[in-house]
C-alpha cells in the first residue's frame, strides 16, 4: 500500500513524539542588572555583589521547583539554567540581546540607577510580550521611581544597600516559581497531577 507524503510526516511525528530521546528545551532564566563598578572600573562578575545576590534568590527559587517536582506524582526532568544577560560586543549586540530575550523563559531584570543598557533591554522584553506572558519579572531600588510606562508589570522593590534584601522576597519567589513551573508543565517536564 501507498502512502502519502502527509501520512508519512503524520508518522515520523509520531515517531517522534513517542520517544524519550528528543531533547528536551531547558528552561532558561536570564538576568539584567546594571554591571558593579569599583572607581572607573567594572568588577568582575564573580566578585559582584549585586548578582551574587540575585544569583543566590534565583537559586534558592530553582531549588523549590525542584522539590515540588520530586514531591509531585510522576516524573519530573526539570532542566533549569541561570544566565546573565550579555550581548556581544560589535555589530550584533543587539540582535544577539533579542534572541537571548525571546529564547528567555523568565527575565529578571533589576532597574538599579535606571542604567540605560538594563533600560534597553526592558523595553526590548516589553516590546516581545514578556510583561503579559509572565516571564518579566522587575526589581528596583525603593527610593527610585517607578516609571509610568511599565504599569502593570511585577515588581519587586528592595534596599539600595542590598543589604536588608527584597522587601516582597515571598512575592518575588512565588512569582518566579510559578513561572517556571508553568513553563516545565507545559512542557511536560514535570508529571501531570491526579486530582
Amino acid at each position: 500500500m501507498r502512502r502519502t507524503r502527509a501520512q508519512r510526516l503524520i508518522e515520523a511525528f509520531e515517531d517522534v513524539e513517542n520517544t524519550d530521546s528528543v531533547a528536551q528545551r531547558p528552561i532558561e532564566i536570564y538576568v539584567s542588572s546594571p554591571w558593579s563598578k569599583r572607581g572607573k572600573s567594572t568588577v568582575p562578575v564573580r566578585q559582584d555583589r549585586r548578582w551574587a545576590f540575585v544569583r543566590n534568590l534565583i537559586t534558592k527559587v530553582i531549588d523549590e521547583c525542584h522539590s515540588r517536582a520530586r514531591a509531585a506524582p510522576g516524573q519530573y526532568k526539570l532542566d533549569i539554567r541561570l544566565h546573565r544577560l550579555r550581548g556581544r560586543q560589535g555589530m550584533n549586540l543587539l540582535s544577539t540581546l533579542r534572541q537571548r530575550i525571546e529564547r528567555a523563559d523568565a527575565l529578571v531584570m533589576d532597574l538599579a540607577g535606571h542604567n540605560p543598557n538594563v533600560l534597553i533591554e526592558v523595553g526590548m522584553a516589553v516590546a516581545l510580550y514578556k510583561g503579559e506572558s509572565g516571564a518579566l519579572i522587575i526589581l528596583k531600588p525603593k527610593n527610585e521611581p517607578w516609571p509610568s510606562n511599565l504599569q502593570g508589570i511585577v515588581y519587586c522593590n528592595y534596599d539600595k544597600s542590598l543589604r536588608r534584601g527584597l522587601e516582597d522576597q515571598a512575592g518575588f519567589r512565588a512569582a518566579l516559581r510559578t513561572r517556571i513551573l508553568k513553563v516545565a508543565t507545559d512542557r511536560r517536564m514535570v508529571g501531570s497531577q491526579q486530582p
